[in-house]
This record gives structure tokens, C-alpha cells and sequence, in this order.
């Protein structure tokens, strides 16, 4: 079994199904008492948000790919980004690190893709939906992707750092990304992308009429198909 390494804390949240996903599907695979071989290294969501806040992308690059580098130091042999947006630094990473980065969005188009779903909607951060990342690895996976119009983007983004990465699950909040999907869904959308890890927290397929593609279940699944394969 390879070791898989985790980039946790952003946020710590949806690190703690990473590392239940993981483990319970190496336990399915293997039986017994198996569970994975993996490394969490977890970075200060803080320092990432105040970062964020002023625009200076170059810190969090320095952030993240200095957390990569230690896991590839401690032993891992992949490596995992455990939220979307960070993958905006995938790239950075992979320039680093001698040792291959499983992206959640190549990963993730796979999987739409094989439920023959050409056209997604995607919900997340604002850098998420909005930035080419992201959305041009769905696209090169064949996915059109429909994002919401900005009243709702602004929406989505302010829930998830203001409530969900701060472990605040509303109601409220749960029936307007409902909302939102449901407009997504008149638009053409077949899917729902959802591009955020904290998502998945607050809202399930159990929710939605259309199909919806838990990112960090989906990734947690590449991540053990390589460490395992």
C-alpha cells in the first residue's frame, strides 16, 4: 500500500471526512483491520483566509506547496489538495514535489463523465466558479459547466467562509443553495458540482432531484484507487 499525504485544515472541517472516507473505503478494498497508510499535515485555515482577504496569492502558494514538501519529506507518495480552491495552487505544487498530485477536478469530471452528464452545475467559492483552474480541467473532462449568475456566486462564497468553514450548518442557508441548484437545474445543468468541501456537510444527493458529485468523496476515492492500485 502507497501512503497517501493529506493537505488538511482548509478547513479541518472536511479533513475530518477525507480521513473517514479514506480509511473506511481501504477497509471495504482490504477487510480486516486495514486502514490507509496516510500522512495529514494540517495548515492554519486563518492564515489562508487572511491571505485571501488581501489578495496576496503568493503567500498562499508559499503555504501550501511548503505543506506538500513536507509531506513528500515525510514519506508520502501522492498527494492530496482537501478543498477545491486550493487547487488553484496545484500547479505550483506540482512544480515542487517530486511525487503526483491527484486533482479533485480531473478526478471529478471522470466521474460525471461516466454517468454520461455533459453538462454540470458547480457551486463553491467565487474562485472556484469563477477563476479558468477550476473550471478548464472540468471542461478539458468534457463537462460544460453552468455557474450561478454573481447575486448568487456572492451568496454561495459569504456562506461557506462565513458558516461552513466555521462549522455553522443553517437551515436557512441549506434551503437557498437548494434554491440555487434548482435554478442551475432549469439552465440546462444534468449535475451538481459540488466544488467546495464544506458543501457535501450541509447538503446531500438525499436533497436533490438531479445527480450530485460529492468532491471530497470523489477525491477521497482517487486518492485510495492510487494508493491501492
Amino acid at each position: 500500500m502507497k501512503t497517501i499525504g493529506l493537505l488538511g485544515g482548509v478547513s479541518w472541517h472536511s479533513t475530518v471526512d477525507y480521513y473517514k472516507y479514506i480509511n473506511t473505503m481501504v477497509n471495504q478494498r482490504l477487510g480486516g483491520n486495514n486502514a490507509a497508510k496516510c500522512i495529514i499535515y494540517s495548515i492554519n485555515f486563518n492564515d489562508v483566509y487572511n491571505a485571501a482577504y488581501r489578495n496576496d496569492f503568493e503567500t498562499i502558494s508559499a503555504l501550501v506547496t511548503d505543506a506538500c514538501l513536507k509531506l513528500e519529506l515525510s514519506g508520502a507518495d501522492c498527494i492530496g489538495l482537501s478543498a477545491n480552491t486550493i487547487h488553484r495552487f496545484a500547479a505550483d505544487v506540482i512544480k515542487k514535489v517530486n511525487i503526483p498530485l491527484i486533482h479533485i477536478a480531473e478526478e471529478t469530471a471522470k466521474v460525471v463523465r461516466k454517468q454520461n452528464i455533459t453538462k454540470a452545475g458547480l457551486i463553491g467559492t467565487k474562485l472556484t466558479m469563477e477563476d479558468e483552474f477550476y473550471c478548464n480541467k472540468l471542461s478539458k473532462g468534457g463537462i460544460e459547466v453552468i455557474i450561478p449568475n454573481d447575486i448568487d456566486r456572492q451568496y454561495i462564497h459569504d456562506k461557506i467562509l462565513g458558516e461552513l468553514t466555521q462549522g455553522v450548518f443553517n437551515n436557512d442557508t441549506k434551503k437557498t443553495l437548494l434554491a440555487i441548484i434548482e435554478k442551475l437545474n432549469k439552465q440546462g445543468a444534468e449535475g451538481i458540482i459540488l466544488g467546495c468541501t464544506e458543501i457535501p456537510l450541509l447538503i446531500s444527493q438525499a436533497d436533490c432531484t438531479i445527480p450530485v458529485f460529492d468532491t471530497t468523496y470523489i477525491h477521497s476515492e482517487a486518492l485510495v484507487e492510487f494508493a491501492l492500485g
